[in-house]
């Protein structure tokens, strides 16, 4: 007769703790694997991130320098202006000076002939 109590055939017991066992370790492969994935995600996000900051950065730093270029024309620009203007000031009063030493010379020359008459 067969007890209830008695223990299944060795070959049954181990065959169910193997597939047990296969199935424990199939679902441990399966979590590392989706963590692995997860890492990989987190990776590949961080050095997206990394690539953007980097071109945000060069983007900022072409614009700086951009900037930068505009000012020094600017600045050049009203460098050459301002001794333009200088130079047209100075030219301004050289013709006065010698529009105004024309005119003392003529009344000169008026004043002599109205004394020599």
């Amino acid at each position: 007769h067969f007890d209830v109590f008695e223990s299944p055939p060795h070959s049954l017991a181990f065959e169910f703790d193997g597939e047990g066992d296969s199935f424990g370790s199939l679902e441990l492969e399966l979590e590392e694997q989706q963590e692995a994935d997860r890492q990989q995600e987190l990776q590949e996000k961080a050095e997206q991130e990394a690539e953007d900051a980097r071109q945000k950065e060069l983007q900022e730093k072409q614009e700086a320098d951009r900037q930068r270029e505009l000012q020094e024309k600017a600045d050049e620009k009203a460098e050459a202006t301002k001794q333009l203007q200088e130079q047209q000031e100075a030219d301004l009063q050289r013709e006065l000076q010698e529009i105004k030493k024309k005119e003392a010379k003529e009344e000169e020359e008026e004043e002599a002939q109205n004394r020599a008459q």
